[in-house]
């Protein structure tokens, strides 16, 4: 009776207004929080060669043809690289100086006859920018079983072009993983093979990479003795997507792997467009709050005279600023599970319509969303029921 009484002279109409505020606020809020994981994700790529790394090189000019020479850098070349303002460490690709070739091995190899046998060379670095276990990327003399990391791109080219034209299976990356290859090392009139299994596939890399230990190994023993320059090098940059990095690397006539620049850049652009949209939904929240505490205060407002008699009767300010209260937090939460529900298709709509575009990357869950809507939600209430106690109390004298 006492809801129905200081409630009774309610207008919806107002309060339809401050739902709908409240509701595309936390709307705007929560999927934007929402559309950036999903992107995020999409765009940071997970790779072996984790952190902001950026692979350079030099171009290939008329004149590496004509003298037979693959352009390298020299160590002052290398120092001075380093100095580059936004370059935390440098790493060279160290290249092998032996001929190798690599088979399948055991029951794979009698299924698979002489189609996997192939010419091989191999690339290490230092062992800090492989981020892999360091108990499965260790190799010693001791140790027959070689890593290996591949880029994924050969892998891809062999799916999807090479085994169509040449008749042979395809093979998914998770059973490469569990089968193991010999590989022959040749070289100084020696002749040595060694079992070696695949560690883990790189999208970042062209290249075949092995532990340094066993390429130091190798090369000593199987090389011509003359240690190569490093045709390529691997750059830390806690922000590769830096203008004047970029600027700077193209200025001193270096090629780069552009795919880490340009999803950084993205990532960055992404970032201002949700801060952008945040703002306008905290905005928005913040209107329907002033909403929200408007409308309690009217109604405690157009039921004064019903407050002050029931106060002189003998009811405490808590017991009639309960109903208002009560109210604030179902309309409220009412608000939020719509947008949760809003929210949550969405999310299935973007979902379904990555994989009807080909996207096979699992998608972030909604919980952190939900979690920072309930916050908005519970805040909202607190203040909107702090503001009708307060008029009631007012009003009551």
């Amino acid at each position: 009776m006492l809801k129905k009484l200081l409630l009774a002279k309610s207008k919806p109409a107002q309060l339809l207004v401050a739902i709908l505020g409240a509701f595309l606020g936390l709307v705007i809020i929560i999927c934007g929080l929402q559309v950036y994981r999903n992107m995020s994700t999409l765009l940071a790529k997970k790779d072996l060669l984790s952190g902001d790394y950026i692979v350079i090189g030099k171009k290939v000019g008329i004149m590496n043809t004509i003298s037979g020479t693959t352009p390298s850098f020299s160590e002052t070349e290398i120092k001075e690289v380093q100095e580059i303002p936004g370059i935390d460490k440098v790493g060279s690709f160290e290249s092998g100086n032996f001929r190798a070739s690599m088979e399948l091995s055991g029951k794979m190899a009698e299924m698979a006859g002489q189609a996997f046998r192939t010419d091989m060379f191999f690339e290490a670095l230092p062992d800090g920018f492989v981020d892999i276990d360091p108990d499965d990327w260790k190799w010693s003399e001791n140790n027959n079983s070689v890593p290996i990391i591949v880029s994924a791109e050969y892998i891809n080219l062999y799916n999807s072009a090479f085994a169509k034209t040449q008749n042979l299976p395809v093979i998914p990356e998770s059973m490469l993983k569990s089968v193991t290859f010999n590989i022959k090392l040749i070289g100084n009139g020696q002749v040595e093979i060694v079992e070696g299994r695949i560690a883990g596939f790189s999208q970042r890399i062209n290249s075949i990479l092995v532990p340094k230990a066993f390429l130091d190994y190798a090369n000593n023993k199987f090389g011509d003795g003359q240690k190569k320059k490093p045709s390529r090098l691997i750059l830390h940059s806690k922000d590769p997507a830096s203008p004047a990095l970029s600027v700077q690397l193209k200025k001193s006539g270096y090629e780069m792997n552009g795919e880490k620049l340009k999803s950084s850049e993205l990532n960055g652009i992404l970032q201002v467009l949700i801060t952008v949209v945040s703002i306008v939904g905290v905005l928005i929240v913040f209107l329907a709050l002033l909403g929200f505490m408007q409308y309690n205060q009217l109604m405690a407002y157009r039921s004064a005279y019903e407050i002050q008699t029931l106060h002189w009767l003998g009811y405490k300010i808590k017991e009639l600023s309960k109903p208002y209260i009560q109210f604030t937090f179902i309309t409220v939460f009412g608000t939020y599970i719509l947008s949760i529900i809003a929210l949550f298709t969405a999310q299935k709509f973007f979902s379904s319509w990555l994989v009807s575009k080909g996207f096979t990357e699992d998608l972030p869950g909604i919980l952190p969303s939900i979690g920072l809507g309930f916050v908005i939600s519970l805040l909202m209430a607190l203040i909107s029921s702090l503001a009708a106690h307060r008029q009631v109390k007012q009003l009551s004298v």
